[in-house]
């Protein structure tokens, strides 16, 4: 049960992540999520959303979409480094 909580956390924690790549601007979701700007700003800043709040929000904002983005950008970026380590490797070898 306790993972459940754990979740919760880890979503709270990156929703400035979520938020940023799904390309909505702040004022559009706090509209929709029925708040002022400032309070979504306030709660963003602090992940203090409620559960409802949360769940509104990813609807919005698409989840599922926005993962794939973050994995394949992930993937992007250890491949990047993967070439980077064997070009390194490469260079000790010849020198």
């Amino acid at each position: 049960m306790l993972y459940i909580i754990e979740d919760y956390k880890k979503l709270l924690k990156n929703i400035n992540f979520f938020i940023k790549q799904s390309g909505y601007k702040v004022e559009f979701l706090a509209q929709k999520l029925d708040m002022p700007r400032m309070t979504f700003y306030h709660k963003r800043k602090n992940a203090g959303f409620t559960v409802e709040e949360m769940e509104k929000l990813f609807d919005i904002i698409n989840v599922e979409h926005i993962e794939d983005k973050a994995f394949f950008e992930l993937m992007q970026t250890s491949k990047r480094e993967s070439t980077l380590i064997a070009r390194d490797k490469e260079k000790n070898l010849y020198n």
